[in-house]
């Protein structure tokens, strides 16, 4: 019973702590940002996260406006740099501009990924690519066109970049099963993204730690990954069945079940190929309806 208390103790003291630091932090705000002195916008939400600033604390802030003229509301997804001891804003960087509501099935994106969903449909925050800092992922719908867009903290710079901005199929169905993966393809840690033209294909993208950033690699076909399984696993097998033909090479009765094993293989491959061609043309058909 004790421990417990003390736990509990312990717990209230750093939500009080914590508390009482992103009040600073909001004052801090509200008496030297513009978007506060100047365009009287109030904040509507405010975090700390790892994003990877080596002096300060890092903080996820939106900003909402009311529009004079229309009366909409436009808010503002910023990322701050604060120095706590000199009690300043070292750096900030916007990231996006929003006047709308997302849609549903974007929603529900964010909601299938690793992370936290910012705002309910800001963006989502996580360490994507394994650097050890949380990025954002957010989808980007509208003009010029839907895209894929991933911000990240690069050591190299120590500012804020785009790590990834890469067009992404974005549908009003809200059925549309989520454009983007993160998968490890061909030894390569990176995402599966669907482009956002007929017949929308798959392609991969590859985290490069060198550019430290996204590179897009090629199209990703899955179907030629399972064929070339398949092939390897009949090699394999005819590699067994033709050793084992040698150290049994007088023996006429493993001869008819070596013909029907080769017939059988070849049958195999070639219906894994008819799969593939059928799902292509399937997908090319469906990618013209859409």
């Amino acid at each position: 019973m004790k421990k417990i208390n003390v736990l509990l103790i312990l717990f209230l003291s750093i939500y009080v702590s914590f508390s009482q630091e992103k009040e600073k932090i909001l004052t801090l705000l509200y008496e030297n940002d513009d978007r506060r002195i100047r365009f009287n916008n109030e904040i509507i939400f405010i975090d700390e996260f790892n994003i990877g600033f080596l002096e300060g604390s890092s903080w996820l802030v939106i900003w909402q406006e009311l529009e004079y003229n229309t009366r909409r509301l436009h808010n503002s997804l910023y990322v701050y740099n604060i120095d706590h001891n000199n009690n300043e804003i070292i750096y900030r960087r916007m990231l996006s501009l929003k006047s709308f509501d997302e849609l549903d099935n974007i929603r529900r994106w964010y909601g299938d990924l690793h992370g936290v969903t910012i705002n309910n449909d800001t963006c989502q925050i996580y360490d994507f690519n394994g650097d050890g800092y949380d990025e954002l992922l957010m989808f980007r719908y509208g003009s010029p066109a839907p895209e894929l867009l991933i911000y990240g903290f690069d050591p190299r710079t120590n500012r804020i970049e785009l790590f990834c901005e890469a067009p992404c199929h974005i549908s009003t169905n809200v059925n549309q099963s989520s454009p983007i993966e993160f998968i490890t393809y061909k030894g390569m840690r990176g995402i599966k993204i669907q482009n956002n033209t007929a017949p929308y294909s798959w392609y991969f993208y590859a985290w490069d730690l060198n550019q430290y950033r996204y590179i897009k690699i090629e199209e990703y076909q899955k179907e030629i990954e399972i064929i070339s399984e398949v092939l390897n696993q009949v090699i394999e097998e005819e590699v067994i069945i033709e050793t084992q033909e040698k150290t049994n090479i007088y023996n006429k009765d493993s001869f008819p079940l070596l013909i029907m094993f080769l017939i059988g293989s070849g049958v195999i491959v070639i219906t894994g190929l008819i799969v593939v061609l059928i799902k292509r043309n399937m997908n090319h058909k469906k990618g013209e309806k859409i």
